[in-house]
């Protein structure tokens, strides 16, 4: 992109000088090679070993890498982010024009409740040192930033749907697979089929039944609309067993929940409504079928 966008701004003669780059670090870090945005077998970034190459174009081109940018994915650690952020100073320095170095993201969120969340307060001290090693050698403040986004966001968020009907089937061993149909699926949130990403489940209503092994489904048309997977495969989670017209609450919507959905199947958004103590305020109205006709229509 650096010599396409070299050729535009020559051709044109138009446009900043100053670019951004930015550099897969030759690792990353996700629960699936989907969610690892650096390393091998992801298409994000520079690969760190081409950046003479950079260097060379931005000097035919005269253009100046005045930013430099990673982003691994949210899955690391501590010591992860540690060597990483280490790394993209090490690039940064050669680049003498630098203004800006963005460490992106990589703060990790644990979905399962379960489970203990990564303390993160460590991360201020790495970054405080990383700017003070820029500033040491360019003799200058640098602007440091970071994308910390879903860490913050994802917890806020929870999809409430409503249970409509329970199915099952028996694998060829006989054993019974129970399933509870839903009326949200991937179309709302597509994580779990896209990712196999784990989601907290919990059913509401009167007299649930006792726990047992559920496959909890959506109401597409895609065998993979599985809310319950695990490596991207429908499995059975231990669920207290609901009856139609029992709500579902799914956690950790608050991040590429809404802004992933899809009206597949003719499926309409669904409406937002943020809590505030003990305020509900509808921020975002349902769709209706009129509202996806009419673009259809037109």
């Amino acid at each position: 992109m650096v010599e396409e966008y070299g050729k535009a701004l020559k051709t044109r003669g138009a446009g900043s000088a100053k670019i951004s780059i930015r550099i897969n670090p030759g690792e990353g870090a996700g629960h699936s090679k989907k969610t690892n945005t650096g390393g091998p077998y992801s298409k994000h970034g520079i690969w760190y070993q081409n950046l003479d190459e950079v260097k060379r174009l931005a000097k035919e081109y005269g253009l100046t890498v005045s930013g430099v940018h990673m982003h691994i994915g949210s899955g690391g650690d501590m010591e992860h982010l540690k060597r990483i952020t280490g790394k993209l100073v090490e690039f940064a320095k050669q680049f003498e024009k630098v203004e800006t170095v963005n460490f992106g993201g990589g703060l990790p969120y644990q979905y399962d409740p379960d489970k203990p969340q990564e303390i993160i307060t460590g991360y201020k001290d790495i970054l405080e040192e990383r700017a003070r090693l820029l500033k040491n050698h360019f003799g200058r403040d640098i602007v440091c930033e970071i994308e910390p986004g879903r860490r913050f966001v994802a917890g806020c968020g929870y999809l409430i749907g409503e249970v409509r009907s329970l199915n099952h089937t028996f694998d060829e061993e006989g054993k019974r697979i129970n399933y509870v149909l839903t009326n949200v699926g991937f179309c709302h949130l597509i994580r779990p089929m896209a990712y196999g990403s784990f989601h907290p489940i919990w059913f509401v209503g009167d007299d649930l039944g006792p726990e047992q092994d559920l496959i909890v489904a959506g109401p597409v048309c895609e065998s993979g609309d599985v809310l319950t997977q695990k490596d991207e495969e429908p499995v059975a989670r231990k669920l207290p067993m609901p009856k139609p017209g029992d709500c579902i609450v799914i956690g950790g919507a608050g991040a590429y929940g809404h802004v992933m959905s899809s009206n597949y199947n003719s499926q309409p958004l669904i409406p937002e409504v943020v809590v505030d103590g003990n305020q509900c305020i509808q921020t975002r109205n349902r769709q209706t079928l009129d509202d996806i006709l009419r673009q259809e229509t037109k």
